[in-house]
């Protein structure tokens, strides 16, 4: 798919979902945010994110059925990797600061049959102690499997994650530790090692996690302490992953995850 046809996305979409009963789809991910990777070719090149929103757990079959075709359609049309999420309701009204929630676009959802986006929007609670622990997930999640995949690309991503931390205005009370800024440093220098790169991101993260004073969410806990331990790294990301999946989707990752890829 071109850069140029992403104007069409949502039409696409519309269309593939407009059968769609006992679940509501929305785009969420770099397509949503804007920040998706464009080839010199003027091809885009980042996955397309689906967050499914399902009323509960006992609809997860028939969402999955819906959703496989549509994704093979999509990935043989746009000619990119096509995932899905599925989210159960409860996760996605109660956890507006996740991730996913947050790369979402202002309408995100190209069926609603749950009608999602006529309900009234919950007034997130912003204090630090709610809103930190959801930043920090993403920093951990994407250290974690870049252990195991994707190495480069997904150190990337945690180490944008850590700065979007580090600049958060929940922190502009805290004054960085100079061993902090030096870590952040480090991860700014062109052609810094991947070895190099893992290291400061885990560096610095400790020490904000330190500054931040606030309990993480499970799945943050358990990479920091597995990683503390030097446990093997195949078996510490399968288990972020699945607490990272409880945690945002409310579902584990076998019942919540799809792909599709262009054939």
């Amino acid at each position: 798919m071109k850069a140029t046809d992403l104007g069409l996305l949502r039409s696409w979409l519309e269309r593939e979902f407009a059968d769609a009963v006992g679940m509501s789809v929305a785009v969420s991910g770099s397509m949503a945010r804007g920040d998706y990777r464009v080839a010199a070719t003027g091809v885009v090149t980042s996955d397309l994110d689906l967050i499914p929103v399902i009323a509960r757990a006992a609809d997860v079959d028939l969402a999955r059925a819906q959703l496989a075709p549509g994704l093979a359609n999509l990935a043989n049309r746009l000619e990119v990797a096509c995932t899905a999420a599925i989210t159960l309701m409860a996760n996605y009204r109660q956890a507006p600061h996740a991730g996913y929630v947050t790369s979402m676009a202002q309408q995100p959802f190209v069926c609603d049959p749950l009608g999602l986006q006529q309900l009234p929007v919950p007034m997130p609670d912003t204090s630090p102690g709610r809103v930190l622990p959801w930043l920090v997930q993403p920093i951990t999640y994407y250290l974690a499997k870049s252990g195991v995949s994707g190495h480069g690309q997904n150190l990337t991503k945690a180490s944008l994650a850590l700065r979007r931390l580090a600049d958060d205005p929940l922190l502009a009370s805290h004054a960085l530790p100079e061993a902090l800024s030096r870590e952040l440093e480090v991860l700014q220098r062109p052609g810094i090692s991947l070895n190099a790169q893992r290291s400061a991101c885990v560096s610095a993260l400790t020490m904000l996690v330190e500054l931040c004073a606030t309990e993480l969410l499970p799945s943050s806990s358990e990479f920091l302490k597995r990683d503390a331990a030097a446990e093997p790294r195949d078996s510490t990301f399968l288990a972020v992953r699945n607490l990272t999946f409880l945690e945002n989707q409310g579902l584990p990752f076998e019942q919540s995850a799809m792909r599709a890829l262009p054939s």
